[in-house]
């Protein structure tokens, strides 16, 4: 009896560290609105405002928004769909999961103190592996801020972009351009080079380094 008190104890104490966490609202400029799950009407995003997992972001033409989720932080650009799937938190990682549907996102992502994090992103079209910490991302094109990304179309082939490198989905070979063949200008890239418009809003540095694994999967 003392035995099943003691795991029952146990599993309470893991039910209290693991739990549904949420993202929130930091910046807004312009139309930004969301749709939290299981919701039918869209409401006008508001600083301060939290996201809760299911929670579909849209933002306008020269309309951006800044969520935190967990310890990493999300630029949502103009023009783009995306979903907060899931956000976990726990004593020492964080588990998020994005899909980015149209669109494109900058994210900073920092694991939790002394912990790790496990970040998420699916796409219709790549598959990412990245122990880094800066990246730009539109569902095909790829900039790397700091850090390596390991960039896969989906029949397995495969690049790996390092910092101030570039890469992007060519469908017409079925592959996912090298960064150095765009170095060499044998590929010039179809890509927006993600200078876009200066939206003004403040996006904190979080230094290089941190221990992170990142993942972009295709949405089939």
């Amino acid at each position: 009896m003392f035995r099943y008190a003691i795991l029952s104890l146990f599993l309470f104490f893991a039910i209290l560290m693991t739990a549904n966490a949420q993202a929130v609202f930091i910046e807004i400029r312009g139309t930004v609105e969301y749709r939290p799950a299981n919701a039918a009407e869209w409401k006008p995003a508001v600083q301060g405002d939290t996201i809760t997992p299911g929670t579909v972001i849209s933002t306008s033409f020269k309309s951006t928004a800044i969520i935190n989720a967990g310890s990493s932080r999300i630029v949502i650009r103009p023009l783009t769909k995306l979903t907060l799937e899931d956000i976990i938190q726990n004593a020492n990682s964080d588990d998020i999961k994005l899909f980015v549907q149209t669109g494109r996102i900058r994210a900073d992502v920092e694991p939790p103190q002394n912990g790790r994090i496990n970040f998420t992103v699916r796409s219709p079209q790549v598959t990412n592996s990245v122990r880094g910490t800066s990246f730009e991302f539109d569902t095909v094109n790829l900039r790397v801020l700091s850090g390596v990304v390991r960039y896969s179309y989906k029949n397995g082939m495969t690049v790996f972009v390092a910092k101030g490198e570039a890469s992007y989905v060519e469908e017409e070979g079925r592959r996912v351009v090298p960064p150095q063949e765009i170095a060499a200008g044998s590929h010039i890239p179809h890509i927006p080079q993600f200078t876009g418009i200066d939206t003004g809003l403040r996006v904190p540095q979080i230094p290089s380094g941190s221990n992170v694994d990142f993942t972009l999967r295709p949405h089939w």
